[in-house]
């Protein structure tokens, strides 16, 4: 199965790597998101994290050079650093890859393709925050179509230029890594 004929090239591809620490010790999370929320940031370079039910950050690792375990502990844990002021370092414990569906805008929203059915956009990256509230505003529209939703919602309408625009977020990704690297 795939998506709804109307959402095709309604949103473009970026892959992405996440990954999970080790279990993060109590004087750290006691202050980094102490309350079990969810951090997004707003530069190029998106920089997300959050905590799992086993109490390992995730986060992304947008480092595309990175080839060996060992050095994708190293970048996870320099990137950690620079933002968490009393990060000391953590293996890490899993990570993978998938596919974020990114809107132009890279604003997570609402899409209605037909009456009855509700997409969910780029909860990814930046929507990475939101993920909890939207999810619960979809669940009680399932139960109830009335029931508010908290972001917009919009009808889809495809990328403009696709092809080309379809590439972008990947450039982009790369050369906000490749600054960050250098500026490092």
């Amino acid at each position: 199965m795939g998506l709804h004929p109307a959402l095709a090239r309604s949103a473009v591809p970026l892959n992405v790597r996440e990954v999970a620490t080790w279990p993060v010790p109590e004087e750290i999370r006691d202050t980094v998101l102490p309350h079990g929320h969810a951090l997004t940031d707003r530069g190029p370079d998106i920089f997300t994290i959050r905590y799992d039910a086993s109490g390992r950050l995730i986060t992304a690792a947008t480092m595309p050079w990175v080839r060996s375990w060992e050095a994708l502990e190293r970048a996870v844990n320099a990137r950690l650093r620079q933002v968490i002021p009393n990060w000391t370092f953590l293996p890490l414990d899993n990570a993978w890859t998938g596919t974020a569906w990114l809107n132009i805008d890279a604003q997570p929203r609402f899409v209605k393709p037909e009456p009855g059915v509700l997409a969910i956009q780029a909860c990814n990256g930046r929507g990475v925050a939101l993920a909890g509230p939207v999810g619960r505003d979809a669940a009680h529209w399932a139960i109830d179509p009335a029931a508010p939703l908290g972001l917009p919602v919009i009808t889809p309408r495809p990328v403009p230029a696709y092809a080309i625009t379809s590439r972008l977020p990947k450039a982009a990704m790369m050369l906000a890594a490749i600054k960050n690297r250098v500026a490092a």
